[in-house]
């Protein structure tokens, strides 16, 4: 009897083990496409952004104004003013089929001094095998806070 109740605690583990690598997995590939996604800001690369965005893609910039998919490809080939951005403090939930991702977005302006910094939110879902972007916020994130 305490055989098989040691087998039976062995096997548990074993079997908590393989769902926390991968789950450790679905969160190291989320990053990476959180990582590919900028990436591909950073070089206007259309394709892998329309391959990335599900057809009902919505984005909500830190003044609340929403982008379709279309507008945010369009808004692709605008100039923009940003030098760079370094994406970080990455947090990873998964619920079978979605996944929320948040983190922060440090910003550098073409002509500027200093920095800004924006929290983000991004929503995916995994369809086909692959996992792609339903939704994402951003938000500037306060100089101080009101609740200190």
């Amino acid at each position: 009897m305490n055989r098989s109740i040691l087998i039976g605690i062995v096997a548990l583990i074993m079997v908590a083990t393989m769902g926390a690598q991968v789950a450790s997995t679905v969160e190291g590939d989320l990053i990476k496409l959180e990582n590919d996604w900028q990436r591909a800001i950073e070089r206007k690369d259309r394709a892998f952004l329309q391959n990335l965005f599900t057809s009902e893609y919505l984005a909500t910039d830190p003044d609340g104004i929403t982008f379709t998919k279309s507008q945010e490809l369009a808004n692709l080939y605008k100039p923009d003013d940003v030098s760079s951005f370094v994406l970080s403090d990455f947090k990873v939930n998964v619920y079978c089929d979605t996944a929320v991702v948040t983190g922060r977005n440090t910003m550098k302006f073409r002509g500027l001094a200093g920095k800004e910094e924006y929290r983000f939110t991004d929503v995916f879902v995994k369809r086909d095998g692959r996992w792609q972007a339903v939704a994402s916020h951003l938000s500037s994130v306060a100089k101080k806070s009101l609740f200190k």
